[in-house]
């Protein structure tokens, strides 16, 4: 049996300033309106940067001398405030159950046969800045899987399986009952997949192949709401249309141990990705990004091919690994923001930055590594670490919401039970932006202390935490 429990509240960041100083904002489609909100006046703190979080799981097993099956279910909590000129707020809350079994040995050749299910219940409510619900969305998912792993063969263990998921997505303004951002849409997915790993002495090898099927199903009797633009327009059309995706991906990958605690590794991978439903059909002012999102329900697959080498060391006090990686993408999946704004009159939406999905072939560059000493072991340990990626269209200019290098470093101490640790991660200025974002985003330090500690009684460990967290620009 097991129950976990947590709870995580916080309040509105503390900010440099005072009642008379007056914060202002870029001008441009970031901000809301467009033409910039002309400064807030902070006392010390931002204003809906709150969060408040709990959530609690119960589970279940019985275990036998060849199998078990094991039941859960859990409950999640989450509100937040959203940080814009406009407010307001989301509450989201989930339920979660799962079942579980697993049989080793199920029959000659094979040595374990896994199936499980699991059900969720995801909604949230968008509140206005007065406290009014303005929109409610609901997803329910079902989703099935089995995984039969057969004995070594030639030096290669294996397991393959197939998967099987159904969705139902709903938004609709609160009130009205119409939809909200996105119609009624249903997403249903079907997968086989098959993966083999070998291993002969220094050499290790995997194979990967999945194909999946996708079908996404929008309720096309929904009306779709345009609205009015700073322009003087009314936003695009889109027709709502089933749409069905065939999608193979493989991979094939390799490890090199040339000393006993040393390893490179190259693998390569092909990746095709189906489109969300938010990015074929949305076509709604979005609360939380400020943004009148418009989908396009003839975007194509996605398709990526990844190159990527590794190296690793696995023994000793010091450890450390390295990668180095390039993607590139057919048909890139993107929203971009075409200058014009929702004009709506001064209800909602007013002003709201009018964005469109679109595709681009692309290429993504990055690398990052690590090193530690005696982590995660009693005594003193350390890491430092850093990672860098960058995202550019194949015919020029950079991809939107990169993210901007970084470089950290963490020491921590474990000895009888007390844990203590703290960590600071510096993130660069980004100035590489798309030709539509506002910037450059500037750099940032990060800072954050713990300390723990760790009591077993009886057949209880109890643990106590204490937390400190600093964001500095």
């Amino acid at each position: 049996m097991h129950v976990d429990t947590a709870i995580n509240n916080a309040n509105n960041y503390s900010i440099p300033g005072s009642s008379t100083q007056t914060q202002g904002e870029p001008i441009g489609g970031w901000t809301v309106p467009p033409s910039g909100n002309g400064g807030n006046n902070y006392t010390g703190k931002l204003p809906n940067s709150y969060s408040n979080q709990n959530n609690v799981g119960f589970g279940v097993s019985y275990i036998g001398n060849f199998e078990y099956t094991g039941l859960s279910v859990e409950r999640l909590n989450n509100n937040y405030g959203i940080p814009t000129p406009e407010g307001g707020s989301i509450n989201q809350s989930q339920n979660r159950y799962d079942l579980q079994h697993q049989t080793r040995d199920p029959f000659s050749g094979f040595s374990s046969f896994k199936f499980s299910a699991a059900n969720t219940n995801y909604t949230h409510t968008e509140f206005a800045n007065t406290g009014e619900a303005a929109s409610l969305w609901r997803n329910l998912a079902n989703e099935a899987r089995f995984e039969l792993t057969h004995n070594p063969l030639l030096g290669w263990k294996g397991t393959f399986g197939a998967q099987a998921t159904a969705a139902s997505l709903n938004a609709t303004e609160v009130g009205s009952g119409s939809y909200s951002i996105l119609p009624p849409t249903k997403t249903n997915s079907n997968a086989l997949f098959w993966i083999e790993e070998g291993k002969w002495d220094a050499l290790q090898g995997s194979l990967g192949l999945r194909y999946n099927n996708v079908g996404q199903n929008p309720n096309s009797s929904t009306t779709l709401q345009p609205q009015e633009t700073s322009a003087g327009s009314s936003t695009p059309a889109i027709t709502l249309q089933n749409r069905n995706f065939n999608l193979i991906s493989y991979s094939a990958g390799g490890l090199w141990n040339f000393f006993r605690d040393h390893g490179l590794g190259v693998a390569y991978t092909v990746t095709q990705r189906a489109p969300s439903a938010q990015k074929l059909y949305s076509y709604g002012a979005h609360e939380s990004t400020a943004t009148f999102d418009i989908g396009n329900p003839n975007l194509n697959k996605e398709i990526s091919n990844n190159l990527e080498f590794n190296h690793q060391k696995t023994l000793g006090v010091f450890r450390s690994k390295a990668s180095v990686y390039a993607n590139r993408f057919n048909n890139y999946i993107y929203g971009y923001y075409t200058g014009n704004a929702i004009n709506n009159g001064g209800q909602e939406g007013d002003g709201f930055s009018v964005v469109t999905a679109q595709q681009a072939a692309a290429t993504i560059k990055g690398i990052e590594g690590e090193i530690t000493y005696n982590w995660r072991e009693q005594g003193l340990g350390g890491r430092l670490f850093g990672d860098a990626s960058q995202g550019s269209f194949n015919a020029g200019g950079n991809l939107p919401l990169q993210p901007a290098p970084r470089l950290g470093a963490e020491v921590a101490h474990q000895k009888n039970g007390w844990l203590t640790n703290a960590s600071y991660i510096y993130s660069y200025q980004q100035n590489r932006l798309a030709s539509w974002e506002q910037g450059p985003a500037p750099s940032y330090n990060l800072l954050n202390a713990g300390i723990s500690y760790t009591e077993r009684v009886q057949q209880v460990n109890w643990t106590v935490i204490s937390k400190y967290e600093e964001f500095v620009k």
